[in-house]
């Protein structure tokens, strides 16, 4: 059975969002005050444009 090291080289790799809890609960109470779509459409607001497009 392979070592503890092995196994530790398989676990991902966090921080491309949160690499501390101070972060990650600074990003949950951004993301509760994010509107929707129909809150945004509501106020007369543009939501994020489209990343990409499919190819058809």
């Amino acid at each position: 059975m392979p070592g503890r090291e092995y196994f530790k080289e398989l676990e991902p790799v966090n921080g491309s969002m949160a690499s501390t809890m101070e972060e990650l609960v600074m990003l949950g109470k951004q993301m509760e005050k994010i509107r929707s779509g129909g809150e945004l459409k509501s106020s007369k607001k543009l939501s994020d444009p489209i990343q990409y497009e499919e190819k058809s």
